[in-house]
Formats: C-alpha cells, sequence, structure tokens
C-alpha cells in the first residue's frame, strides 16, 4: 500500500483538481511552503525526490513554461478552492518592485474572503507606473467571460484607479463598484451647486447621499467623511449604487494584505528573479495556490479552535499566517533529498577539531 503521509498524496488531490503537472506542484508547493521563500533557487534546494538542485531548477523552469497553465486555468482551479461563495467582492490593485534595474509591474484582480485575498487573474505589465483603462477593463471582461458577471457582489479600487472613460465603463456594464476618488474632483448635485468633494464632507460624515451627483459628466452615489481632524485628508467613495460605500470600500484592504502575505510576512515574493511575463504568470498562479491552501488550512483550525482577538479588533495571528505555520510544520519532514551518507557527514561537523 502506498504512504499516506507523501507528496503522492498532495499529487492526488491536485490531480482531481485538473492542474496540469500535479505530481511535480505537489512537490513544489511543499518546497515553497517549507522554505516560504519564492525564489527557484530556495525552491529548487528543498523540492523533494530531486537528484541535485540544479536538475530542480530545470523541472521548475519547464514547469513554468508549460501552455497548459493558462490565466483561465488557474482562475478556474482557484475559484474551487477559495473559501467563500459567490457573489464575491473583488479588489483590484497593482504591485511593483525593481529587479536591478528592471520593472516588476503586477496588475491584480483579487477574491476577498478571510481577511485576505486571492488573485483570480492577474497581467504583468510591461511599463513602469499605473495601469490604463484597457488593461483594467481587459481582467474585467475576462472574469465576466470566465464566471459571468452574477457572481460579482462589486469591485473596489483606490484612487489610482479613476478617470471618466474607466467609470463610464462600469456604469455602461452595470458592474456595481466601490471606488475611492480624490478629494479635490468636482461634484455637482442635482440642483446645480457644485463643490469640490472634500468640501462636501469637511463637517459631516456620510456613508452615501441620499441622491447621486455628476462626477465628470456622469451620475454616481457618493460617500465620505474626513480621516483625520485638523487635518485636509478625505476618504470618499463613489458608487453605481446606493450603501454604505464606506464600510464596503474597507474591504479593498484585503488585498494589501495578500501582497503582505506575498512579500515580507509570507512567501517573500520580491526576492525572485524571474523576468519574463510568461513565466510570472505561471509563477502568480503557483503562489496564489499556495495561499489559497494556507487560507482554506488556517479557516479549519479558526472552526476548530478561534484566535484570541487584540484590543484593536484584529485576530492575534492571520488565518493566512496560522495556515501557513501549521502547513510548514507538517510539510518540512517531506522537503529537501534523503540521503542517510550526507546526513551523517554533516552531523560529524558538531564533533570538536582534532577528534576523529
Amino acid at each position: 500500500m502506498a504512504p499516506t503521509y507523501s507528496t503522492e498524496t498532495i499529487a492526488q488531490e491536485l490531480t482531481a483538481l485538473e492542474v496540469p503537472g500535479a505530481a511535480f506542484l505537489a512537490r513544489a508547493l511543499t518546497a515553497l511552503i517549507t522554505g516560504r521563500k519564492a525564489t527557484l533557487h530556495q525552491i529548487a534546494n528543498l523540492l523533494p525526490q530531486s537528484p541535485n538542485t540544479e536538475a530542480a531548477r530545470q523541472q521548475i523552469r519547464r514547469f513554468l513554461d508549460q501552455p497548459a497553465l493558462t490565466q483561465e486555468h488557474w482562475a478556474k482551479t482557484l475559484a474551487k478552492l477559495v473559501p467563500t461563495r459567490p457573489p464575491w467582492v473583488l479588489a483590484l490593485d497593482r504591485t511593483e518592485w525593481k529587479l536591478g534595474e528592471k520593472p516588476i509591474n503586477l496588475l491584480v484582480l483579487a477574491l476577498v474572503c478571510k481577511g485576505c485575498a486571492v488573485p483570480l487573474l492577474w497581467r504583468a505589465l510591461e511599463k513602469q507606473g499605473a495601469s490604463d483603462t484597457g488593461e483594467r477593463i481587459a481582467l474585467l471582461e475576462q472574469f465576466g467571460r470566465l464566471f459571468g458577471t452574477k457572481c460579482l457582489r462589486f469591485v473596489t479600487a483606490d484612487r489610482e484607479f479613476i478617470g471618466r472613460e474607466w467609470v463610464a465603463w462600469l456604469l455602461w456594464q452595470k458592474l456595481p463598484f466601490r471606488i475611492r476618488i480624490k478629494a479635490g474632483e468636482w461634484l455637482r448635485a442635482k440642483d446645480g451647486r457644485e463643490k469640490r468633494a472634500g468640501d462636501r464632507f469637511a463637517s459631516r460624515a456620510c456613508p452615501c447621499r441620499k441622491r447621486a451627483m455628476l462626477l465628470w459628466g456622469l451620475w454616481v452615489f457618493v460617500g465620505g467623511k474626513r480621516l483625520h481632524r485638523g487635518r485636509s485628508e478625505y476618504l470618499i467613495v463613489i458608487s453605481n449604487v446606493a450603501g454604505d460605500l464606506l464600510e464596503d470600500y474597507r474591504l479593498r484592504w484585503k488585498i494589501e494584505t495578500l501582497f503582505q502575505a506575498f512579500k515580507g510576512r509570507g512567501f517573500e515574493m520580491e526576492s525572485c528573479r524571474l523576468t519574463e511575463p510568461v513565466r510570472w504568470g505561471a509563477f502568480l498562479g503557483f503562489l496564489s495556490l499556495s495561499l489559497c491552501w494556507c487560507l482554506r488550512v488556517g479557516a479549519f483550525l479558526e472552526h476548530l479552535s478561534p484566535s484570541p482577538m487584540k484590543k484593536h479588533g484584529r485576530l492575534a495571528i492571520s488565518v493566512f499566517r496560522r495556515g501557513l505555520d501549521h502547513l510548514q510544520e507538517l510539510l518540512a519532514c517531506l522537503s529537501g533529498r534523503a540521503c542517510e551518507a550526507a546526513f551523517l557527514q554533516a552531523v560529524r561537523q558538531l564533533r570538536p577539531m582534532g577528534l576523529k
């Protein structure tokens, strides 16, 4: 009978998910979660059942180059795993860093769940700076083709994702949205009076004005508040429907939690030295699957034994971190290349010098 405590058991579940290269992916997931560092060298060094690090690195590259690892395939796989049923809240954001002189710029459409977010669709932008309207529309159209707009509760984004053409498209498509705007934008009420957005919420917060207002010639509902007394910093959110826009917009911050999980508080994605957009697409799918597994395990542990709450109302340990810690503990013994002779040689190095 085949042993159950093995990467083969993980591969069986991945095969049922119809993930290409399930046997290799099971080993790669084990290496990533054990080492908690998303570099090819680190994953290759901890990859089980591989003769050496260089051979493992070549296996990783071949895996990432598989034509079957498309955006659509990753999205459908991840949608089966996320611990949240539709309709979903989607957060749109971008993360950027530099690898030497080369910018790595990723536009991500993520599904909010369990205090974090899971990437569903993404695009490696071959430029620095903000995305354009066409790139944002392409991601949402791709989501609509894969899952249908009925699976969307609303999409949320910060002040980087504004503009008349973009908002007009969302209104035309009747896609629910919660998007933050700048306090200096002009809003016109139905009585014709025009004020800057910040001036309308300088004295009193309002989750949503009862009547729509004109922004860039488009009718939108608006909610807002001053963030700090005595400062000119505002949170102003627009939507195509009335509701508690400020409370809904808070969910956008979960994509920031996602980027923290991918970076310093999780897999250290910025240390990865991949530069090719095609490989980045497949690699981000691999990271997203790892993150989703951690969230599922963390949610299961929370159900069994809830973590204590801190005074600020957040969990003492996040659902993602709890799942990651637990998986690392379980998978560590499967990672690497077992070799008794090499192990004994390494242990001997603990002996004092000059003794046999």
